[in-house]
């Protein structure tokens, strides 16, 4: 009787660590694909944003502005091939190819620009009623009606997500800015971290209108 008591307690024992382990497993692959399926998701990240602050401090850049917009989509979806990526590594010699393809992950679909977001100058989200302008003449009259008090220049600007390598020491981003439907241009801007710090390294023309 004393033997059957062991060996059902045995059992049981094992049957216990089994469900542990299955359980323990369990979680191990839960907690993994939900890692997987947050960075799919990729909200704006706390690196995005202090390179984001970083680079709109001065004097990374020039702004004489009273009024700075930025367009609530952080970047629009097209066609990215190894051509860029030869054309960047001409100009930006220190570019990892793992940089670029972390900059294609992350710019596949548009993402919202946080509401909380901080940069280094003073500036507005563009309203979501002149969003809805479908025609480029009405889209920048609804801006100067709005923002434009008479004494100014209105920018409009527009950040990509940023591209990083896996140690956080270069980042790769595109930058625009328009003062209107002909008169703007587009930038892929490489940085570098210095002694901590994020520094622009150069810049490559995108467009240019």
């Amino acid at each position: 009787i004393a033997l059957g008591l062991v060996v059902t307690s045995l059992v049981q024992i094992g049957s216990g660590l089994a469900a542990a382990g299955i359980a323990l497993a369990a979680t191990i692959f839960l907690g993994h694909e939900l890692r997987i399926a947050a960075e799919k998701a990729s909200p704006i990240t706390r690196d995005e944003r202090a390179l984001y602050l970083a680079f709109t401090t001065p004097p990374s850049t020039e702004n004489n502005y009273e009024e700075f917009i930025i367009l609530e989509p952080t970047t629009v979806s097209f066609p990215f091939d190894d051509d860029y990526f030869t054309q960047l590594s001409e100009n930006f010699p220190e570019l990892q190819r793992e940089t670029w393809n972390n900059f294609l992950l992350r710019n596949n679909n548009c993402e919202n620009l946080p509401a909380d977001l901080e940069l280094g100058i003073d500036f507005q989200y563009l309203s979501e009623e002149i969003l809805q302008e479908n025609n480029l003449l009405s889209f920048w009259e609804a801006i100067d009606k709005t923002y434009n008090n008479g004494e100014c220049c209105v920018l409009l600007v527009r950040f990509s997500r940023v591209g990083f390598d896996h140690q956080r020491t270069q980042a790769l981003m595109i930058y625009s800015h328009s003062t209107g439907g002909l008169s703007g241009a587009a930038y892929f801007v490489f940085l570098v971290k210095v002694n901590g710090r994020w520094e622009v390294r150069d810049s490559m023309l995108l467009w240019i209108s």
